[in-house]
């Protein structure tokens, strides 16, 4: 079954079996397996199986893949510049984000807008550019 915290708020959203929901949850489609902190808030997403949403990240209009790590205080889907993605601005022009599969995003890092994350991905910086791809 699902384990919703004390704390936790849900509202319009899809909760699949074995989820543990700490924090907010609005406008989502959450699979099997995800887990997801304390004073997290969750927004306009699908979040595919074994996700692990660790406490304080904010997140906005995410595609996020399987088995992806995510650390404290990171902020996916910040801002409003809506700049295309390079690599792909036919898919990623709206200002979604795609989180590929078995990737770990670092604590404290900041993605923008039309971003691409593959598993492979260097964080240089703390910040993430909008329509980037790493």
């Amino acid at each position: 079954p699902v384990r919703i915290g004390a704390k936790a708020k849900i509202e319009n959203s899809l909760l699949s079996n074995g989820c543990v929901i700490e924090g907010s949850v609005i406008n989502c489609v959450i699979s099997p397996g995800v887990f997801i902190g304390k004073n997290s808030v969750i927004k306009n997403s699908v979040i595919m199986n074994d996700t692990i949403i660790s406490e304080d990240v904010q997140i906005d209009r995410a595609i996020i893949d399987k088995k992806v790590k995510i650390g404290v205080g990171v902020i996916i889907g910040q801002g409003n510049d809506y700049q295309a993605n390079k690599e792909r601005p036919d898919v990623l022009a709206s200002g979604i984000n795609v989180i590929e599969r078995n990737t770990t995003i670092p604590e404290h890092i900041t993605i923008t807008r039309n971003c691409r994350i593959s598993q492979n991905a260097v964080f240089k910086t703390k910040r993430i550019k909008p329509g980037s791809s790493l």
